[in-house]
């Protein structure tokens, strides 16, 4: 992604990732058709799944403080003015979680967005992120830990714990 952010050329950068599928051919022109305030930053929508039981699931991309707790911004539902990438770039020492820590870091400098009630992406609901091993929880640990105040590592600690133990206990009842 760092690479794509090198070699762009547009004002307006958007990720779609592998298997996924913009919503609507239109769905830029949709998002640009109001004004943007020039010191916008970032665009952000929703995106919908398809399930294995064939029913729509929509994941309504929020940025507020919660962002701190779990990820409430789907990384196919933003879209980044180029020059926030001027300060800061996708961490490359993180294997899934470098949207989210990207996220995180805009967030705490208090970059303006303006949300869309549109659904910008079709996602497939088996992506990386949705492994839940070990290694993913302690990334979120340490991309959490990297953006806050130390004294917020105990706290960050136990919820990455907590949330494995769930998601873990969660998958084995449902035998996956």
């Amino acid at each position: 992604m760092n690479k794509g952010i090198d070699l762009s050329i547009g004002a307006w950068l958007y990720f779609l990732g592998a298997g996924d599928l913009l919503k609507r051919d239109t769905v830029f022109e949709n998002i640009f058709k109001d004004e943007i305030e020039t010191n916008t930053h970032l665009l952000l929508g929703n995106v919908e799944y398809d399930s294995y039981d064939l029913k729509k699931r929509v994941f309504y991309s929020k940025w507020s403080r919660l962002l701190w707790l779990k990820n409430t911004v789907h990384h196919q539902s933003i879209i980044y003015k180029k020059e926030v990438f001027e300060h800061q770039k996708y961490d490359t020492s993180l294997q899934v979680l470098g949207d989210y820590d990207l996220n995180l870091f805009l967030f705490k400098n208090d970059t303006k967005v303006k949300k869309h009630h549109i659904i910008i992406a079709n996602c497939e609901l088996n992506g990386i992120s949705k492994t839940y091993n070990a290694s993913l929880y302690k990334e979120e640990y340490l991309l959490k830990v990297k953006n806050s105040h130390l004294i917020f590592k105990p706290l960050f600690c136990l919820l990455s714990l907590l949330k494995f133990l769930l998601k873990n206990t969660h998958s084995k009842k449902q035998g996956n």
